[in-house]
């Protein structure tokens, strides 16, 4: 899901985002202490809650309740001026996991060393797309 910041609520910090801001909202919503979240795992939380699978709102509804300001990704409209929700959002899902998996290994990835990929399918031909979007 994508979308611009309508109210801020109380718990989030000063200066942290602003009304009108363009956001990505992470898929999925963690608890944020268990062992799996603290760890960045959170696709493995056992409490994890889903838009529109769970019990609040999802993406084709007209507002949604994030239920924390950590589910939001602020957007760079600096680095592209044609960036709207409609492209931001399978970022938030098709291009989590292979993004997850650059991010996590971007540091063994120096020059002289090989990397092999195997069953470049969906989520494989998004990482190019996810790596160079959310730099």
């Amino acid at each position: 899901m994508a979308g611009w910041v309508e109210e801020i609520g109380d718990s989030v910090p000063l200066n942290l985002l602003e009304k009108g801001v363009l956001v990505v909202v992470f898929g999925g919503l963690g608890c944020g202490t268990c062992i799996y979240c603290k760890g960045g795992d959170e696709q493995m939380c056992k409490y994890a809650k889903w838009p529109s699978l769970s019990s609040f709102d999802g993406g084709y509804s007209e507002f949604i309740l994030v239920p924390s300001y950590r589910f939001l990704i602020k957007v760079d409209k600096t680095k592209n001026n044609n960036t709207n929700p409609e492209n931001l959002a399978p970022l938030t899902d098709a291009c989590l996991t292979p993004y997850r998996a650059i991010k996590k290994t971007k540091h063994l990835l120096v020059p002289g060393k090989s990397i092999a990929v195997f069953g470049l399918g969906g989520l494989g031909y998004c990482g190019p797309i996810c790596k160079y979007s959310w730099r």
